[in-house]
């Protein structure tokens, strides 16, 4: 019965009625270009690589309905090369930066390798690191090595600067330790030394760095030293110039008031202005001219301008009529002369007034 059963289910098959298959309707794109980028999701969707042949790639997408989105085999074609243009540009862009990250993560290896000094060779670098993932993420051994020379060399030069800076940092602390000290530029290194040897920044250099520190903290005080006396005197030398000028002004004064004539003489001057603020200051100067030159520079510029007026006075006499004898008196000799000028400036007057009416006729 069974059997009975198992060929009737055949039988029933086969006379049950087939159902048609309905063919798959097309898309429709809204345009061209959608139409092209359906066609290149297509080809990204089964990962076709950028090296694949046109004959290749169409065997495993040909039975997709989005081949059909061009219609045109050279629209296909030119839309599977600007895949492969565009995939290969991908594939090299994200080459690189897996390179770059390679090396980054390589260089952060390194880095991170408080072990490595400068000096060590590859081969212990890599005995030390190669079981890290980031060692072997560069698979170039000759890369490895240029990268690892440039790690050490930036290696040496920061330890070469670090020890730089620590050395300026030393020697800056020692020499505010000088500073604070109250040296003198007499001051000795071996008695500095001993009062300091218990310092911290004593301890940090060693003999000969703080040796030359402490010269140069010597010299520089000297230099200041001369500096702060080269200042005083050419202050001094400014106070004594003002106090010789004083001198002179008061010179100059007297001379205009009479009390220093061509005839006067220093021993006779001096008791009337050694009390006076201008002798005494020009007195005390430690150089330049001293008082009693200054008065004989006045009395010789008297003698000069006598020089020069003796023939006018000689002549105003004459015509005056005086002469010296031995009754002559100076006050005679000053009444002569005021004579002389008053007739003299009577004269000039009346030329001038004599020209004045010339010119008043000739303007008529």
């Amino acid at each position: 019965r069974e059997a009975a059963k198992a060929k009737e289910q055949p039988a029933a098959a086969a006379a049950a009625p087939k159902v048609k298959q309905e063919p798959a309707q097309p898309i429709v794109y809204a345009s061209k270009e959608a139409a092209k980028e359906a066609f290149k999701a297509l080809l990204t969707d089964f990962d076709i690589p950028a090296e694949a042949s046109w004959d290749n790639a169409m065997r495993l997408i040909i039975h997709d309905p989005r081949y059909s989105a061009l219609k045109a085999l050279g629209e296909k074609k030119s839309a599977f090369n600007e895949y492969c243009t565009a995939r290969r540009a991908a594939e090299r862009e994200e080459a690189r930066r897996r390179q770059i990250a390679a090396k980054e993560g390589f260089m952060a290896l390194l880095e991170g390798a408080a072990e490595l000094e400068p000096g060590d060779s590859f081969d212990r670098a890599s005995r030390l690191l190669n079981h890290d993932g980031r060692w072997k993420e560069v698979e170039s051994e000759a890369l490895r090595r240029e990268l690892f020379k440039d790690h050490m060399e930036a290696l040496k030069r920061r330890r070469v600067e670090a020890e730089k800076r620590k050395q300026e940092g030393a020697v800056a602390s020692f020499k505010e330790l000088l500073q604070r000290s109250a040296l003198k530029p007499s001051s000795s290194w071996r008695k500095v030394a001993a009062k300091l040897q218990d310092e911290e920044a004593y301890e940090a250099l060693d003999r000969l760095t703080r040796l030359e520190v402490f010269q140069a903290h010597i010299r520089q005080l000297e230099e200041e030293e001369r500096q702060a006396k080269e200042r005083e005197k050419e202050a001094l030398r400014r106070k004594e110039r003002k106090n010789r000028d004083a001198f002179r002004v008061l010179l100059t004064r007297h001379r205009d008031e009479g009390s220093i004539t061509v005839h006067s003489r220093w021993k006779a001057y001096v008791p009337l202005v050694e009390e006076v603020a201008e002798y005494q200051a020009v007195k005390k100067n430690a150089s330049g001219s001293r008082p009693k030159e200054l008065f004989e520079d006045i009395i010789l510029e008297l003698e000069e301008e006598w020089e020069k007026a003796r023939p006018l006075l000689k002549d105003a006499l004459r015509a005056a009529g005086w002469s010296a004898t031995a009754d002559s008196s100076y006050e005679g000799y000053l009444e002569a002369l005021a004579g002389q000028q008053q007739k003299q400036q009577q004269l000039q007057d009346g030329d001038a007034a004599d020209g004045g009416e010339g010119v008043k006729e000739a303007a008529a």
